[in-house]
């Protein structure tokens, strides 16, 4: 009688923290204004990466967040917006024109070095988002 009592309890258990837990939904799933604020986050560690290793003014660390999180919004298929629009710019498009953005902003040191960073030490874990 005792097992049936202690299995008794185990199965109250058992299903009781089955039905607890979360299921997911719809309201899980990750809202546009939620999107934008990784993609902001992303562009915010880069920036951080490039005014570290650049050594980068107030200024031009201010345009460089404001070139990456675009770089970051077009190459990104999942933006809400880009999903409205049905088609992404090419990526040598954004590629170009980021590139572009940055001999604009930096010094010819601060370029050079940019341009040996993106050739030799690839950072494609900050542009998938992955934290450390």
């Amino acid at each position: 009688m005792k097992n049936v009592y202690l299995t008794f309890i185990g199965l109250v258990v058992l299903g009781s923290t089955a039905l607890a837990a979360p299921r997911p939904s719809l309201a899980d799933e990750p809202t546009a204004s939620a999107h934008k604020q990784q993609v902001r986050n992303r562009a915010l560690q880069l920036t951080c990466y490039f005014t570290d290793v650049l050594r980068l003014t107030q200024q031009q660390a201010a345009e460089v967040r404001t070139v990456t999180y675009r770089k970051l919004q077009q190459l990104d298929p999942t933006v809400p917006e880009q999903k409205q629009q049905g088609a992404l710019l090419p990526v040598a498009q954004v590629l170009q024109q980021y590139d572009a953005d940055m001999l604009r902003i930096l010094t010819p040191g601060q370029y050079s070095t940019f341009r040996w960073l993106e050739e030799r030490q690839p950072i494609a874990h900050l542009l998938a988002g992955s934290t450390k």
